[in-house]
């Protein structure tokens, strides 16, 4: 009996592998102008789970998020702001425009109470012919410290990935970082970890394109 619990949990992780993704779209028009998203999307089979959620944690996420947002909304260079919730079942949806990525840098410090200065690096750098992500895995080891978030355990975040998809105006003709794979038409740079690599093992998530 006990084996077949064993096979059954087991069976239950290797599904729940790939429930949860956070993902992150950044579009790169012509005038470095550009389009965010950022979602956190739950599979079929995760939302099965849903109904033993407390709604308790539901409505917290929901209210930190509409703090959020209306920190967005206040930012200059920031507009047409779009907030899409169906917790628990299917995830959560952000996306805005930036009228620059400065003004989009910006935006990220204001949403996490912090302001941006002279020595610190900004999250995303854009010129006509190349875009640069930085590593922010210490930076998001710092953010949590500094909010007394505590980090799951290594078996769970191990089930969440995070997806980066950055798309740029023109072909891109070189790209470095980790795990990164071109789209087929080469507009896109997409990058693949699963949260435990960025929370537990500080891998680099940083990116270079040249286009």
């Amino acid at each position: 009996m006990r084996k077949y619990i064993i096979i059954v949990f087991a069976a239950i992780l290797m599904l729940l592998n790939s429930c949860i993704e956070i993902g992150e779209k950044i579009t790169i028009n012509k005038d470095l102008s550009g389009h965010v998203e950022y979602q956190l999307s739950i599979s079929e089979f995760a939302s099965i789970f849903s109904g033993f959620i407390d709604n308790s944690i539901e409505m917290q996420v929901k209210s930190e998020a509409g703090k959020f947002i209306e920190k967005l909304r206040d930012q200059p260079g920031i507009s047409n702001v779009v907030y899409q919730s169906n917790l628990p079942s299917e995830g959560i949806k952000v996306s805005f425009d930036y009228a620059s990525t400065r003004d989009f840098n910006n935006a990220l410090f204001a949403m996490g109470d912090a302001k941006k200065n002279l020595f610190t690096p900004g999250y995303l750098k854009a010129n006509r012919h190349r875009v640069k992500k930085i590593n922010f895995s210490n930076y998001l080891a710092l953010y949590l410290k500094k909010e007394d978030i505590e980090i799951p355990e290594q078996y769970l975040t191990d089930m969440i990935k995070f997806r980066s998809t950055i798309s740029v105006p023109k072909e891109i003709k070189k790209s470095s970082g980790n795990n990164i794979k071109l789209s087929d038409d080469k507009f896109s740079a997409i990058q693949i970890f699963p949260v435990k690599q960025i929370l537990h093992d500080k891998v680099n998530t940083g990116v270079k394109i040249r286009y």
